[in-house]
Formats: C-alpha cells, structure tokens, sequence
C-alpha cells in the first residue's frame, strides 16, 4: 500500500471531481473522484499536504453503497477536504 500526498483538490456541488497527488520521488499527477475511491478501497493512503501531512482522506460508505471522500469519517453525503489550492 502506497501514500498519496493530496496537493490539491476541486471540488464541485460537495463532490471532489479532481486530485492532485504526488509519490515520492515522481511526478505530480491529477486524478478523478472514482481513482481516488478505488485507492482508498484498495488500502492506499491519501493524505491533504499543505507543507505538513494532515489527517488522512477516508472512504466513507453512507446508506446501502454510496461512498464519499472525508477527512473527518463523519457518515455525510458529501466529500469533504481540508482547504487546498485546486488541482489544475
């Protein structure tokens, strides 16, 4: 399992549509909401960077099988990211 550092986000009607993410040692790339999710199923760690590592993204499953993206685990129909510049 691999850790993702978030540099940015877009986030468009409390959904994210577009990561901007980082391994070390590689580049930059952006990813969409449906990358993001498969990678927290899978086990990966996505965690906001703003200079400092913040409290990691969780997939969030809400009702029968929705799931979201929150940095705060709270069972909400919405992601939620810390504030971060966007991901263009």
């Amino acid at each position: 399992m691999g850790d993702l550092l978030v540099k940015g986000a877009d986030v468009h009607d409390g959904r994210i549509t577009r990561l901007r993410v980082a391994i070390e040692r590689l580049p930059e790339r952006v990813i969409d909401r449906a990358l993001a999710l498969r990678l927290l199923a899978d086990g990966h760690s996505l965690i906001p960077f703003d200079g400092h590592r913040m409290a990691a993204l969780q997939r969030v499953v809400v009702g029968e099988d929705e799931a979201f993206i929150r940095n705060d685990n709270e069972p909400v129909s919405a992601d939620a990211v810390p504030p971060l510049p966007p991901a263009g």
